[in-house]
């Protein structure tokens, strides 16, 4: 009794001695409430991004495109080139060499889409990998986003590497969600995020544009990276040439 009647006076006397503390300090001033930065519109972002390319008009002048390079598998240390034709309003392809492993291609032929490896040879492609490469052949896709993803949404203000970006969230007429980084202060989309369909399945991947240099009035990105939980790539390209011949046989899946 005695010493659970001491933990009570004890308990009492802490009791006031905290309200005489409470009560001597000074007012405290509230809170200043934390100035929220607005985001700007998805239509905003979107006006920006296509003026930093070089606008519309100016891609509308190029019918076709090459590009030449060199891949990386960096977590294997395999090594290879790396080529993508493009061709005005829809045909598309590109071909990895990879040194020990062979040739890796994928493609649209304005219709179906398509993919060849050593593994399993020539076969067509379907569902959401179909779409996203059908997204991916129109000539002038950074040009449609809205089109291409009817459902955007601006969702915050965060970064990559040291650039600041505005994150965009889009979702396809057909296949899952996307992300989109745009650089705050150029406007350029230098970060994209998907699901890509691998061998066990749909992988999520980080693409990471780069070095974005002007071709004929339009900017295209030099240095392209893509990260995966399973393998990492880095494609630098070296050449960069618009308005060539492409024979449309090139676009179609090879017969074996």
């Amino acid at each position: 009794m005695k010493l659970r009647a001491w933990m009570v006076i004890a308990g009492l006397l802490w009791s006031v001695s905290l309200l005489a503390q409470q009560e001597a300090k000074p007012a405290e001033k509230p809170a200043e409430a934390k100035t929220v930065e607005a985001l700007p519109s998805v239509e905003e972002i979107i006006k920006k991004y296509e003026a930093a390319l070089g606008g519309k008009a100016a891609a509308e002048k190029v019918t076709s495109r090459m590009m030449k390079g060199t891949l990386e598998v960096t977590n294997f240390g395999a090594t290879g080139t790396f080529e993508i034709l493009n061709k005005a309003p829809n045909k598309y392809l590109s071909t990895a060499t990879v040194d020990s492993y062979g040739t890796v291609q994928t493609g649209f032929d304005g219709t179906n889409a398509w993919s060849s490896n050593p593994q399993t040879g020539a076969m067509k492609v379907e569902g959401d990998t179909a779409a996203q490469l059908r997204r991916q052949a129109d000539f002038l896709g950074e040009f449609k986003l809205r089109e291409q993803f009817p459902k955007m949404s601006v969702k915050e203000k965060t970064k990559v590497g040291d650039k600041e970006t505005y994150v965009v969230e889009a979702v396809p007429a057909e296949g899952g969600p996307e992300k989109f980084y745009f650089d705050v202060q150029t406007g350029l989309m230098i970060r994209r995020d998907a699901e890509t369909q691998g061998p066990e399945g749909k992988v999520p991947s980080e693409f990471y544009m780069e070095d974005y240099q002007d071709v004929e009035g339009g900017k295209i990105p030099f240095h392209i990276r893509q990260n995966t939980p399973m393998y990492n790539i880095d494609i630098k390209f070296t050449e960069a040439k618009q308005n060539v011949e492409i024979e449309d046989s090139k676009f179609e899946m090879p017969k074996s």
